[in-house]
């Protein structure tokens, strides 16, 4: 929490101890945005999101800030990293705000940064009209550019679109060029973003809060309702776990590549996953290299134009490994068709535990070391639990909660508990020793007695204001236009003769038809 001289709220963050057992185990990817109106002083919430091994969106934890400049980012990001033991995301999806960027550069300089695909989408509407206006052929040049496979196929079709389309220094394009590493795919491709290009998760978030808070919502009720719409999601998550555990996947054919994948992944990857694996009987190859041991192929779709074909690395030493130019396992996680077609021709009769990542496995969440067959148990580790027994005790759990809810004492004791058993478990996975003794004081600066008072007033946010000045897209000049098209038989805005209220009661009193 950060407080004025005088005890004023200015910025508070919060976790709890399941968000954080849950950003060790998926801190590959964190999304970050900022929402407007969820409380009545109009301070900006700015939930971190992620998403879980049902490709769901899963909050690692939110805050109410004073403003949007770069330290109240920097305080922030430094917040949530503490929180986390320490430990930065692999890579960090946000928009392009400038006192964001700042503040990722700052305190998460090991993270890759990705910018929101939809907001470059936008500006790209804004600021490339004028190209298009000019030249012709401008925008199937610049999409062939920004889809270029390679780092060195883009920098010779920029060098191309530079020259041929007059790109002025310091412009949009310009400086776009010089953040290339941020947004381009082939600047992207080799780290992994669990499919996301952009921060919908994140902005998905006012959908995740709806009849929880609003624009009226009072800061001392802001977090409770937080936390029921996150219980409230959390019942979605198991429900998932439940029906993974407790269905059979069907398959379209016998391979034993796709049934490995049926038992090991959840429903919604193992979708996906089959997916390419139909479409992958779809495709051929021509050899590009070949010996004994690995090769190189160019594989695609038998009816596509071959310049959209990938390029597919196969090796065969100790073991397999395949490598497609798409990215699409590098990216998502999943192989996609043209690195299965390979495999299938190779005879390949089993993936490898290389190829199924365990973040899109119910391994997340649960230690699955054995498994029960009838009342027998088969396997005898100690060091892992059945998700037979993990239910069980999560029903033991659901009782206690039963059992104390109507007396604040013992829900405080229980929920003191918890916080401390989650913080002893996070400190165990990542390698710390040793346990904190129930009644310590969770994690903070332990001054929790100190009265804090209400922000001063609601606070200015970067939330579009309601005169844009920026230069509107087409899209827009086209909606407002069709806005404000006005009837032909009343002459009043907003609709067209066809639809006239008064044409057609006129028409009735005629008994006439409207459109005679």
């Amino acid at each position: 929490m950060d407080l004025g001289s005088d005890g004023t709220l200015r910025s508070v963050f919060w976790a709890d101890g399941r968000s954080r057992c849950a950003y060790l185990q998926l801190c590959d990817v964190l999304v970050f945005d900022v929402t407007y109106k969820t409380n009545k002083f109009r301070m900006p919430f700015a939930p971190f999101t992620g998403v879980n091994q049902h490709l769901q969106s899963i909050l690692f934890g939110g805050a109410l800030l004073e403003d949007e400049t770069t330290e109240t980012f920097v305080w922030l990001f430094s917040q949530f990293r503490r929180c986390m033991f320490d430990r930065p995301p692999t890579a960090i999806i946000t928009d392009q705000d400038a006192a964001i960027c700042k503040a990722v550069g700052i305190v998460f300089p090991e993270s890759r940064h990705r910018y929101c695909m939809w907001h470059v989408r936008k500006h790209e509407l804004e600021h490339l009209q004028g190209y298009r206006t000019r030249f012709p052929s401008f925008d199937q040049a610049y999409r062939r550019w920004v889809r270029s496979d390679t780092p060195a196929e883009f920098e010779a079709g920029w060098a191309n679109i530079s020259c041929e389309f007059n790109v002025e220094a310091r412009s949009w394009l310009w400086t776009m060029y010089n953040k290339r590493e941020h947004w381009v795919h082939c600047y992207l491709k080799d780290t992994f973003w669990a499919g996301m290009t952009t921060t919908g998760r994140s902005e998905s978030m006012n959908v995740y809060f709806d009849g929880y808070v609003n624009s009226n919502t009072m800061l001392n009720e802001f977090v409770a309702q937080y936390d029921r719409a996150v219980r409230a999601h959390r019942d979605v998550e198991e429900r998932e776990d439940f029906q993974t555990m407790n269905t059979q996947p069907t398959f379209s054919g016998t391979h034993p590549i796709e049934k490995t994948a049926g038992a090991r992944y959840t429903r919604r990857i193992f979708r996906k996953f089959q997916a390419e694996f139909i479409a992958s009987n779809g495709c051929t190859h021509e050899t590009l290299t070949k010996d004994a041991c690995s090769g190189l192929y160019r594989v695609g779709q038998m009816e596509d134009d071959r310049r959209k074909w990938q390029v597919v690395q196969f090796t065969a030493y100790e073991g397999f490994r395949v490598q497609c130019s798409c990215g699409l396992f590098e990216t998502m996680g999943v192989l996609c068709q043209h690195a299965l077609y390979v495999l299938k021709k190779k005879k390949v009769m089993e993936l490898s535990d290389y190829y199924v990542l365990d973040r899109w496995t119910l391994n997340v969440r649960f230690s699955v070391g054995r498994t029960r067959s009838g009342d027998s148990q088969v396997g005898t580790s100690s060091s892992s639990t059945t998700p037979l027994e993990q239910w069980n005790l999560r029903a033991k759990l659901a009782k206690v909660y039963e059992d104390g809810k109507d007396d604040p004492n013992d829900m405080a004791t229980l929920e003191e508990f918890c916080d401390q058993f989650s913080t002893n478990v996070s400190l165990r996975r990542t390698g710390h020793t040793g346990t904190l003794p129930f009644g310590t004081p969770p994690l903070g600066d332990g001054n929790f007695s100190q009265f804090v008072r209400d922000p001063v007033g609601p606070v200015k946010t970067k939330g579009r204001p309601k005169n844009a000045t920026r230069i509107k897209s087409e899209v827009e000049t086209s909606n407002e236009n069709r806005r404000k098209r006005s009837c032909g038989y009343c002459g009043e805005v907003g609709h067209i003769s066809t639809g006239c209220a008064k044409r057609r009661l006129h028409a009735q009193s005629q008994g006439d038809s409207v459109d005679r």
